[in-house]
């Protein structure tokens, strides 16, 4: 008897335990809840937190991918503006001039007669800029969006959808989509403006027989998409009130 005795305090004392220290150990009563996350006098959890959906962790990964892929695609599409050059081209010819038209807000341009097109390398380089701007700006836009998002949808996915970091989270989300559209839209205005006022210097150009540039594109579904999330924010936040008053009577 002495020998076990003795077998089990020196067990005891291998694993960081006492036996004093294990006799003044509180012991929860019967029928008590213990909180998710919480730690005794050891700093050992209690109860081990749920991880995350894995539905939630692959839905972040997939709202990424795509961000980043459209991203991409809409810097090219500003370089190429830019530099007068197709980053990627898809005929066999990439060395071909594109025309003026490859700028978003100009529909058509002809000159000398209608029977000429007015090629990207002759607009002025701000044109070229200007225009190329709304592209890049929509770009910043959809990455910032999407890593918020990501993380929106694993900490929904953990066990603590309800906590503070949610609705904290939903009004980023919300102020990226709503403002990053307004400042898309506005850059916009101002590319049409500036494409108006760059047309008639470029080089080349005698006399501009057919001339029609875009109205302005202002991303009304990311907007609006923005102002309904910064709604949702409302709710959440109520969802964590009740959270934390849950957690406190527990």
């Amino acid at each position: 008897m002495a020998g076990r005795d003795a077998w089990e305090r020196s067990e005891g004392a291998s694993q960081g335990d006492t036996p004093d220290r294990a006799a003044s150990r509180p012991v929860p009563p019967s029928g008590s809840t213990v909180l998710l996350g919480e730690h005794d006098d050891l700093g050992a959890p209690a109860v081990p937190e749920t991880t995350a959906n894995p539905v939630a962790r692959w839905a972040a990964r997939a709202v990424l991918v795509v961000s980043l892929l459209a991203a991409v695609q809409l810097v090219l599409q500003a370089v190429t503006l830019v530099v007068v050059r197709q980053v990627a081209p898809v005929g066999p010819s990439p060395s071909l001039r594109l025309p003026a038209t490859h700028l978003p807000q100009i529909l058509e341009a002809t000159k000398n007669g209608g029977g000429y097109t007015v090629y990207l390398d002759e607009l002025p380089l701000s044109v070229r800029l200007v225009g190329a701007a709304p592209g890049v700006a929509k770009a910043v836009v959809l990455v910032v969006a999407a890593l918020l998002v990501a993380r929106l949808l694993r900490g929904l996915g953990g066990s603590r959808p309800f906590g503070a970091a949610t609705p904290r989270l939903l009004g980023q989300v919300g102020l990226a989509l709503s403002a990053g559209g307004l400042l898309v839209g506005l850059l916009d205005h101002l590319a049409v403006r500036r494409a108006i006022a760059g047309v008639s210097d470029a080089t080349g150009v005698i006399s501009l027989d057919g001339f029609q540039v875009a109205t302005p594109s202002w991303p009304w579904l990311m907007i609006v998409t923005g102002v309904v999330v910064l709604a949702l924010r409302a709710t959440f936040r109520e969802g964590s009130r009740l959270q934390d008053e849950v957690d406190s009577v527990v």
